[in-house]
């Protein structure tokens, strides 16, 4: 629903508000609430009682949030109230009913990288001071602002825009981290020791206020249309895609190890915990399954507190064996990121015994343990980071949303390492471990139901633009088989068709684009030798109209997936639009102009 406070409009979303813009620019990208547990997930909750009320120029909002999932129980009464000056104010009040453990409650604010990244802030702290900092171009490894009362920043031009809160004290972190496509303004400081007791009948009242401080300049619009997808002069190569292994589940059936093969990967990563007593067993295993699949390994080593005498270990197994290797990557089993200690224990055994193998270091977990663990880059080949959309949301529209800072995880990889090599590896829908505070995650991890899915499709494709186009050497995704894979019970998931067209187009550069809508189409431009290849996914459940530049010549057309309903491309000629089916993607076969970067 979308709702107006004077200048400011926003869309409610089930509780929470989202792409608050006035005069077209975006100003904040979400306020929401939420309880973060020990293991740092995030529980979800239900409205009741919800009254909304609104006119031409003003909204409010009130309803009781109800949270009742593994042992915590906390009832919220929430109120949300936009005036017609652009004032929106955001309360909420909740006492806990039960006893339980949490690493974070109350608010959080997502800030846009759009019209934020670069510019200066201005930020209040509680003694009455204040300071000023910048929303970093890079991916800042800390974060940016500490002790926040309050925080004013310029919005499109002439605009100034200030946030307020109360019931807490808050601080910002970049989440491009973590692949969000935003920065988060959050309460209890990092600083304060965590997970901490709540108990029954404890009280949790916060206040977040938005006001426009200076109004906004409209944004000059232009003749475009705003479905014309744009293409910037640069070509960019297209990386290596592989395959992650499934080590955990049964063995690939006869018809699953032969799609596989169809598909086009160029390598199978493998993890092995060289401190664990299977490793051997896992090894073996791995080495089967590559040798299968015929692809080369991408090894991903885990070592303990031995490593000298695991990576002879494993040199001894290796050897044994014929086997190629695409890469090796090395990490300490405990932090899951590589360390200078390790490398000079771990690399003079391995370049001895492999010559001509890339090693390489950097997280198997997420990009900010690389951002924050520098080792001597240098002296690997390649650095590597890990990555999965559902950090800190779940929901569709979040995935979508924060898909483009896979991007800015390449880039700013690729400043910190100066000019060696950038892999993504792997990419996960879900995270494979936790950095719980209790307990063991749950091996194998739990998969997401939607992996099989269209929709995880065009997800998969806007990623892939992501990553390609910033300049990502390789990139692993997913895995073979089962629930978390490309395929399961010899039924193809709409993604492994999705990998099968591209890898068979045997593409050798991309072309980036642009989309107004990235939230509703994604499209990647495919170059080889006297051809192109335009694919679009459309990423929401309605039909989506767009146009390609004019100058990409169509000679044919392919619909990707299984998605239902009928493309208009039949009728598609050159400056007309081109509607896309719910949750589809076509991919236009063609030919783009030779000179083209010449101009």
């Amino acid at each position: 629903m979308l709702l107006h406070a004077g200048p400011v409009q926003a869309l409610y979303d089930r509780g929470f508000l989202r792409y608050m813009q006035s005069a077209d620019h975006e100003i904040v990208r979400m306020i929401y609430f939420a309880i973060r547990d020990q293991d740092w997930q995030t529980m979800t909750g239900s409205i009741t009682h919800e009254r909304i009320q609104t006119t031409l120029n003003s909204f409010s909002i009130s309803y009781t949030y109800h949270v009742n999932e593994d042992n915590i129980r906390m009832e919220w009464q929430v109120s949300i109230v936009g005036e017609p000056d652009g004032t929106i104010t955001f309360d909420i009040d909740g006492v806990a009913q039960s006893n339980f453990l949490k690493n974070r409650a109350g608010f959080c604010v997502l800030h846009p990288l759009t019209g934020v990244l670069g510019q200066a802030c201005r930020i209040e702290h509680p003694d009455g001071s204040f300071s000023y900092g910048t929303f970093p171009t890079y991916i800042s490894p800390h974060q940016p602002f500490l002790n926040v009362k309050a925080m004013e920043w310029p919005v499109g031009g002439q605009g100034l825009a200030r946030l307020e809160f109360s019931g807490d004290i808050f601080e910002t972190e970049d989440q491009r981290n973590w692949s969000d496509a935003s920065f988060k303004t959050y309460c209890t400081p990092q600083s304060i020791p965590f997970p901490a007791q709540v108990n029954q009948g404890d009280q949790i009242k916060q206040q977040v206020i938005f006001r426009l401080v200076k109004p906004i300049a409209p944004v000059v619009k232009t003749a475009q249309p705003t479905n014309q997808i744009t293409v910037q002069k640069q070509l960019v190569p297209f990386p290596a895609i592989g395959i992650g292994l499934n080590l955990q589940e049964t063995e690939l059936a006869p018809e699953e190890l032969t799609f596989l093969r169809s598909v086009g990967f160029q390598h199978a990563r493998a993890d092995i915990f060289l401190n664990q007593q299977n490793a051997p067993e896992v090894l073996q295993q791995a080495i089967e399954q590559s040798h299968d699949l015929q692809l080369p390994l991408e090894l991903a080593l885990y070592f303990g507190e031995a490593p000298a005498t695991e990576v002879g270990n494993l040199v001894r197994l290796l050897q044994q064996h014929a086997i190629k290797l695409a890469r090796i990557l090395l990490f300490n089993a405990d932090s899951r990121y590589t360390t200078d200690v390790l490398l000079q224990t771990t690399l003079p055994v391995l370049r001895t015994a492999f010559p001509g193998v890339a090693l390489g270091g950097g997280s198997d977990a997420n990009f900010t343990e690389l951002n924050r663990n520098p080792y001597n880059f240098s002296a690997t080949d390649f650095v590597s980071f890990a990555l999965n959309p559902q950090v800190h949301a779940t929901d569709d529209l979040t995935l979508v949303d924060n898909v483009a800072a896979q991007a800015d995880a390449v880039k700013s990889a690729r400043h910190l390492v100066n000019k060696i090599p950038v892999l993504v590896s792997p990419v996960t829908l879900k995270a494979r471990f936790n950095e719980a505070t209790s307990g063991e995650w749950p091996q194998p991890a739990p998969a997401d139901p939607r992996q099989p899915t269209d929709f995880i499709a065009t997800w998969t494709l806007a990623s892939l633009k992501y990553l390609a186009e910033a300049g990502a050497t390789a990139i692993t995704y997913f895995e073979t088989h089962g629930a978390s894979g490309i395929i399961q019970n010899n039924t193809p998931f709409a993604v492994a068709h999705l990998f099968k067209f591209i890898l068979h187009y045997q593409p050798k550069q991309v072309i980036p684009t642009c989309y107004a809508k990235p939230l509703e189409v994604s499209s990647l431009l495919l170059i080889k030798e006297n051809a192109a290849c335009f694919i679009l996914a459309n990423h929401t459940a309605a039909p989506q109209s767009v146009s390609i530049p004019e100058n990409f010549t169509v000679e044919s057309h392919t619909i990707i997936g299984s998605a239902v309903g009928q493309s208009s491309f039949l009728n598609y000629l050159p400056g007309q639009h081109l509607t896309l089916a719910a949750h589809q993607i076509i991919a236009l076969d063609g030919t783009w102009p030779v000179d083209f970067l010449k101009k």
